[in-house]
């Protein structure tokens, strides 16, 4: 079963399976989206022709696609980027300029979900969250 508890500072969120650390996150919101990745990619035993970490970085390097566009190869969101023969990347990899967009990125929506906390006192606490 997957977790997300609360880690220590640089190591915020730690993504766990039945217990073990898996991941670690420093940003609330990418951690969220990392949980999100664990439970669809579901038991990493049961993954075959790739290491349970590659399989969940390849995964989520999909969420940064999905949420930004990429200024160096024109890609938009939702897709991959591209080599310049038009290939996709290898391995869902993108570019170094839209990993920069998507840390601006997570650090909007941080400060966006640290203003909803502070709102709204109903709002799930992210210690033990669990599919």
């Amino acid at each position: 079963m997957w977790s997300l508890d609360k880690g220590t500072p640089g190591r915020d969120y730690v993504l766990k399976w039945e217990g073990e650390d898996f991941s670690y996150f420093i940003s609330h919101w990418f951690a969220l989206e990392g949980l999100k990745v664990a439970k669809a990619m579901g038991n990493p035993h049961h993954i075959h022709g790739t290491t349970p970490g590659d399989k969940f970085t390849r995964l989520m390097r999909r969420v940064i696609s999905r949420e930004v566009p990429c200024d160096k190869c024109g890609a938009n969101k939702g897709s991959p980027c591209v080599r310049p023969s038009e290939h996709p990347v290898m391995y869902g990899g993108v570019h170094a300029a839209r990993r920069d967009e998507m840390d601006n990125f997570i650090n909007n929506r941080d400060r966006e979900l640290e203003a909803m906390m502070s709102f709204t006192s109903s709002w799930p606490s992210i210690e033990g969250e669990r599919d």
